[in-house]
């Protein structure tokens, strides 16, 4: 996705630009999973379901 071409997918619920980040830990710090793909419009439930954890 291209935010110059989709710009409104990358408008957040209270009308700022961003794009949703999710970050998994495992214990003492060890990063497990880091997703940064997803446009500000995307609800949090959507992310969590497209990761790969389960």
């Amino acid at each position: 996705m291209d935010p110059s071409l989709e710009e409104d997918i990358y408008v957040n619920r209270k009308g700022s630009h961003s794009i949703n980040v999710q970050r998994a830990f495992y214990a003492l710090d060890n990063v497990i999973d880091v997703v940064a793909r997803w446009p500000g419009s995307s609800h949090d439930s959507r992310i969590s379901q497209n990761c790969g954890i389960r």
